[in-house]
């Protein structure tokens, strides 16, 4: 968010392994319409933090996947996605080195683009530039805090006053 409350993005962070000097690493699965847009705002708070951004979006696959069931997560999935937070039905999401092919062994399926969109839209959960108008929507206003895209527990972020302010007073501003 951006410090009048309103949406740069939506974006989930995947932690991965280590990098060899043990800093600890983390992908960004991000819209990549608003990804210039979203370095160029992070870097303004990077100050002289030891942290390198870089954008590797050219060597990485964002994967989305379903099991033939609900109640048990096969091993090929939780070793390489995590369940996505927004819905429980929705699947499974993850980064993916592009080189790096996946066999959920029949247990899942890797869905494509077109499927997932539908899927997705089908269930209400919006993603993306098209669905979240970069700096115009509240996240209340597209239903993230009942998706897991907010935590009302958790203090002092960009935008945070606004989001607070407009959950417990019921007035968007």
């Amino acid at each position: 968010m951006n410090p009048q409350g309103r949406m740069l993005a939506d974006v989930f962070i995947h932690r991965q392994s280590p990098l060899d000097d043990g800093s600890p690493r983390w992908l960004l699965d991000v819209d990549s319409r608003t990804l210039p847009s979203l370095l160029s705002f992070i870097k303004k708070f990077k100050l002289r933090s030891k942290v390198q951004l870089v954008d590797v979006s050219g060597e990485h696959n964002a994967v989305q996947a379903w099991s033939a069931s609900q109640s048990e997560a096969p091993a090929a999935i939780i070793e390489h996605l995590s369940m996505d937070p927004r819905c429980p039905t929705i699947g499974y999401r993850g980064v993916l080195p592009a080189s790096e092919a996946v066999d959920f062994n029949g247990s899942a399926s890797q869905v494509d683009g077109d499927e997932y969109t539908l899927y997705r839209i089908i269930n209400g959960v919006a993603e993306g530039a098209l669905d979240f108008p970069e700096g115009s929507s509240l996240p209340l206003e597209n239903n993230l805090d009942y998706m897991n895209g907010v935590d009302f527990r958790k203090g002092c972020y960009v935008g945070q006053e606004l989001t607070a302010r407009t959950h417990h007073t019921g007035v968007a501003i």
